[in-house]
């Protein structure tokens, strides 16, 4: 029995660190083990000599504690490197060292903060193919077959969550909360495997959902300084808004200066939308609340740019009907250049010989332009600037066409968009193009 104890023992990896509730109750077992040793006159052996010398002669009662905690806790957490019997069947399948657990941790981190910030990217990006059908499927169902990665709740919100791991598995409880201050629990579980040398999400389950929890009942414990500093943070967060704060714009994340998912808040209504742009002071986004439609209710207007560059500026535009959010589609320049607009380019030794023909109305003018012999461009090029503009309750666009590998610009074309009501979509009214001098 003692040696079966030692060698249980000794077969623990070098490098794992108990945590603190087994070191407790192994710590409690073999001091109760000591103050029996003291009573038999043996005080000199001190707790680590104990350790070192787990063959001496010990109670069955002792070891039978220590070897079924020691069983269970390696049932539990996947202390064993391979297995008591010493076989490798368990690669791929189980945790074998603290870099495993601490890895499995950080994914599971990784997890919950997706949810709090309502952004299912990261969770998507370390899922097995299995898993990430089901969570496409999910989607589905949620928003229909233009799916997206928004997941999660505006109300009750995640404010606080805590992790437990157990091998190759994780779970997750959540403290929600709603603006009226009530508290809510939900708890998932997600399984690990090890696929190509690193951990992904296999499966993940809903063990319950928003559980109310009464004041008294706090499954988490919140060090103040934590919520504190999380309070802070909110206040700080980078929010844009209309004139009058009807429309409240806020990112799910933020990296780099690259807005990933947003929120958006009408009067009170809210919807999270997997938009992406630069939150740089030159490109932040611009936000509205007009009537364009002409139906006397005004709708939610967001302009955001997606880049720029030296001759690039790209901008991209959202209509939200105010009640419930939904996306009013807007034609796109692509669309309407490409049925109302034939342009032509003809090189003319140092001349570029350009014609634009909008619905019938033909624009011909020259433009002096360096060609240099890799020029080879017969039409217009557009998409290099994509400016939306919003002036008196219309929505105007500015598209400038180009010639050349790097952008130069020889005209604009200036569309103005009209509500088509029984389309329920913004179409082209008027269209004009205007050349550059040169």
């Amino acid at each position: 029995m003692n040696k079966e104890l030692s060698d249980k023992l000794n077969s623990f990896p070098k490098n794992h660190q108990l945590n603190q509730e087994s070191k407790i109750k192994i710590e409690s077992v073999l001091q109760e083990e000591i103050k029996r040793m003291e009573i038999l006159a043996k005080p000199e052996r001190s707790f680590k000599d104990f350790l070192k010398k787990l063959t001496i002669p010990i109670s069955v009662v002792t070891v039978t504690a220590i070897s079924s905690f020691l069983l269970i806790s390696s049932q539990n957490i996947d202390y064993f490197q391979n297995g008591l019997d010493g076989s490798s069947n368990n690669v791929g399948t189980a945790v074998e060292s603290v870099e495993d657990y601490q890895k499995i941790e950080e994914l599971s981190t990784v997890w919950a903060e997706a949810l709090r910030t309502r952004d299912g990217k990261p969770r998507y990006e370390m899922m097995s193919k299995q898993a990430k059908a089901k969570f496409v499927q999910e989607q589905k169902i949620r928003s229909g077959e233009n799916w997206n990665y928004n997941i999660g709740e505006s109300s009750p919100w995640v404010v606080d969550y805590k992790i437990e791991i157990n091998g190759l598995k994780a779970v997750i409880t959540y403290k929600t909360q709603t603006s009226e201050s009530n508290y809510y629990t939900t708890q998932e579980t997600l399984t690990f495997k090890r696929e190509s040398n690193k951990f992904i999400v296999d499966d993940y389950k809903t063990i319950f959902e928003d559980k109310p929890i009464g004041e008294k009942e706090q499954y988490i414990d919140v060090d103040e300084k934590v919520t504190e500093q999380y309070e802070q943070e909110k206040d700080n967060m980078i929010i844009w808004s209309s004139k009058n704060n009807e429309v409240i714009l806020k990112p799910a994340n933020v990296t780099n200066n690259v807005c990933q998912g947003v929120t958006v808040e009408v009067n009170g209504v809210k919807k999270g939308f997997n938009w992406s742009f630069s939150t740089l002071e030159e490109s932040k986004p611009q936000v509205f609340y007009t009537d364009v439609t002409g139906d006397g209710n005004e709708e939610a207007i967001i302009i955001v740019n997606k880049g720029k560059g030296t001759g690039l500026s790209i901008d991209q535009l959202h209509v939200l009907n105010s009640k419930d959010l939904s996306e009013i589609k807007v034609q796109n320049y692509e669309e309407i250049l490409a049925e109302l607009v034939k342009t032509n380019v003809t090189q003319n030794g140092e001349i570029l010989e350009i014609i634009v023909n909008v619905q019938g109305k033909v624009t011909k003018f020259d433009y002096n332009f360096n060609i240099g012999s890799n020029f080879n461009q017969d039409e217009l090029a557009f998409g290099g600037v994509v400016l939306y503009i919003l002036e008196d309750q219309k929505i105007k666009l500015k598209i400038p066409g180009s010639v050349g590998v790097s952008p130069t610009y020889v005209g604009d074309f200036d569309i103005l968009y009209q509500f088509e009501t029984s389309k329920d979509e913004f179409i082209v009214d008027q269209i004009e193009f205007i050349p550059f001098d040169n």
